[in-house]
C-alpha cells in the first residue's frame, strides 16, 4: 500500500483555440477543493483493494457528514471516501484504511492464506495505534525504506504455485 498526492488545481498548461483569437476560455476548479491523497493496495497476486481518497476537509464536518454520505450518488461506489485537514494521510486516516479496505480483504482471504502488508516508512504507518489493529487482523507486515515502494515485486511466498 502506498499512497500518492494529486492537486486538483493542476491545470493543463496549454490550452488551444483557433489561430488569431486572442484569448483562450479555460474551466478551472474551486480553490476550495485544492488537493486529494489517493491510497492504492494491490496484492501479491495482482487484486486490486479498494481506492482510498482522502480529500481536504475538517473530520466531522460538512464534507464528511454530508457530501460522502451520499457519495455513492456522484462518485464510483468501489471508491472509500475520507477527509483531513490539509488531505495529508496521518493516524486516522490509516485507521480508516484499515477498517475500511484491509479488514474487509482480510475477512475474505482463503483459509490457511496469511495476508502480508508492507508500508514505507512514513511516520503514520508505523504508529502503535496503527500497527496494532493490523496485527490484531492476523496480518504480517514489515516497513520498507521510503521511496522503495515501486521496487517491491512479489514474493516467492506470494507466488500461485507455493500457496497450493
Amino acid at each position: 500500500m502506498d499512497q500518492t498526492p494529486f492537486s486538483i488545481l493542476d491545470t493543463p498548461k496549454k490550452t488551444l483555440n483557433q489561430k488569431g483569437k486572442r484569448t483562450v476560455n479555460a474551466k478551472t476548479p474551486k480553490l476550495s477543493l485544492g488537493r486529494i491523497t489517493c491510497l492504492l493496495t494491490v496484492c501479491a497476486d495482482g487484486t486490486k483493494l479498494p481506492p482510498l481518497l482522502c480529500f481536504r476537509g475538517r473530520p466531522c464536518g460538512p464534507i464528511e457528514k454530508k457530501e460522502l454520505p451520499n457519495a455513492s450518488f456522484n462518485y464510483p461506489k468501489s471508491v472509500k471516501y475520507t477527509v483531513q485537514m490539509n488531505a495529508w494521510t496521518d493516524e486516522r486516516v490509516m485507521l480508516y484504511w484499515v477498517n475500511h479496505v484491509l479488514t474487509p480483504y482480510v475477512k475474505k482471504a482463503p483459509p490457511g492464506i496469511i495476508p502480508y502488508v508492507m508500508l514505507d516508512k512514513y511516520s503514520c504507518h508505523h504508529q502503535g495505534t496503527v500497527e496494532q489493529p493490523i496485527k490484531s487482523l492476523g496480518v504480517e507486515w514489515d516497513i520498507i525504506p521510503g521511496g522503495y515502494t515501486a521496487l517491491v515485486q512479489p514474493s516467492e511466498l506470494a507466488s500461485p504455485s507455493k500457496i497450493a
